[in-house]
C-alpha cells in the first residue's frame, strides 16, 4: 500500500479520477498532448512508490510501444505524404504519426493502470464492487492478485535454481543436450510454481471457510459490511475540480473542432486557425485533470511544512 495523499481519499473519488483519465485518452489524437499526459502520469507514479512499479515494467512498456509504432506504418499505407517505399509498399507520414499516437496512447493507459493498481488496492476494489456483484468482485480481485504473485514466485524459484546450478556445476554438454537440459529446468520451474500456487489456494480456501465465508449469515438489513472509508468535503471538492476539468476539455474539443485529424492527411484547426487559444485552454484543462493528485500531494506537503515550522517556532 502506498503512502500518498490521494490514495487516502474515498475509493469512489479515486475511481472517478481514473475513469475520466482513461476516457480522456481515447478522445485525444494529438501526439504532443498525449506525450505531455504520459509525462504527468509517470510523475504521478513516481510520487506513489518512488517509481518502483514503473521501473519494473518499463522494459515492457517501451517494447510494446516500439512494436505498435513500427507495425502501423508496415501494415497501414493510408495517407498522402509518402516518405519512402519498403518492399514496394509505401510508408506514409500519416501512418507513422498515427503509429506514434497509438503507441503513446497505449503506454499512457498502461502507466495510468499501474497507478490504478497502486491506489485502488484489493480492499478498495471490494468496497467499490462488493455490493453490486460480490462474487464477481472477489473473483476479479483474486485474478488481479495472481499476476504479481506469480511473477514474484517465479523470480524466487529461478533464483534458487541458479544457486543450485552454481553449487553443482555440470559438465560441458553438446548443443542439443544443453537445450534439453534447459527445457527440463523450465518445466520443473513451471511444475514447482503450479504446485506452490495450488497449495496456497487450498490454504486460502480453508482460511476463508474457517472465517464463515459463504455461510449466508444475515443481519436485519442483509449482509453486514464494515469499511473505514468516509466521504468528506475534500472528496467533493476533488470530484468537482476533476469533473469540471474534464467537461471543459470535452466541451472545447467538440465545440471548436480541435481534434487532430491524421487521415487521409493532416488537418488540424487548432494549428492553423484562430482557435489556437481554445486549443491551449483545452490542453491545460486536460493536463490539470491528470495532475490533480500531484497538486493534492504538493498542497499537503506545503501545509504540513507550515505546521512543522510553526511548531518549531513555538
Amino acid at each position: 500500500m502506498v503512502n500518498n495523499e490521494f490514495s487516502k481519499y474515498h475509493p469512489v473519488t479515486n475511481l472517478i479520477y481514473f475513469i475520466l483519465c482513461f476516457v480522456s485518452v481515447f478522445y485525444i489524437s494529438n501526439p504532443f498532448v498525449i506525450f505531455i499526459l504520459l509525462i504527468v502520469s509517470s510523475i504521478y507514479n513516481i510520487t506513489l512508490d518512488k517509481g518502483k512499479n514503473l521501473r519494473s515494467n518499463l522494459f515492457f512498456y517501451i517494447f510494446i510501444g516500439i512494436i505498435i509504432f513500427l507495425f502501423n506504418p508496415l501494415f497501414s499505407h493510408r495517407g498522402e505524404v509518402i516518405l519512402f517505399y519498403l518492399f514496394d509498399n509505401p510508408i506514409t507520414l500519416e501512418s507513422v504519426v498515427f503509429g506514434l499516437k497509438s503507441a503513446l496512447s497505449l503506454v499512457t493507459l498502461l502507466v495510468m493502470f499501474s497507478a490504478f493498481n497502486l491506489v485502488i488496492h484489493p480492499e478498495k476494489f471490494i468496497y467499490l464492487f462488493s455490493r453490486i456483484a460480490e462474487q464477481t468482485a472477489f473473483v476479479v480481485m483474486l485474478g488481479l492478485r495472481f499476476v504479481p504473485t506469480f511473477r514474484r514466485r517465479m523470480t524466487e524459484i529461478s533464483d534458487i535454481a541458479k544457486v543450485s546450478r552454481l553449487n553443482n556445476p555440470s559438465k560441458k554438454q553438446s548443443f542439443f543436450k544443453n537445450i534439453k537440459r534447459k527445457i527440463n529446468e523450465a518445466m520443473n520451474t513451471i511444475m514447482t510454481l503450479i504446485t506452490w500456487s495450488l497449495e496456497d489456494a487450498v490454504i486460502t480456501a480453508q482460511s476463508m471457510r474457517s472465517r464463515g465465508y459463504g455461510a449466508n449469515i444475515k443481519s436485519q438489513n442483509g449482509r453486514t459490511f464494515y469499511f473505514i472509508y468516509k466521504f468528506t468535503k475534500r472528496d467533493i471538492l476533488f470530484i468537482l475540480f476533476n469533473v469540471s476539468s474534464f467537461v471543459l476539455f470535452l466541451f472545447t474539443l467538440i465545440r471548436y473542432d480541435l481534434d487532430f485529424k491524421i487521415y487521409p492527411t493532416f488537418s488540424s484547426s487548432n494549428l492553423i486557425s484562430d482557435s489556437i487559444s481554445m486549443f491551449f485552454i483545452s490542453s491545460i484543462c486536460l493536463t490539470i485533470q491528470f495532475a490533480l493528485p500531484i497538486l493534492v500531494e504538493i498542497i499537503n506537503r506545503v501545509k504540513w511544512s507550515f505546521i512543522y515550522n510553526a511548531d518549531n517556532r513555538i
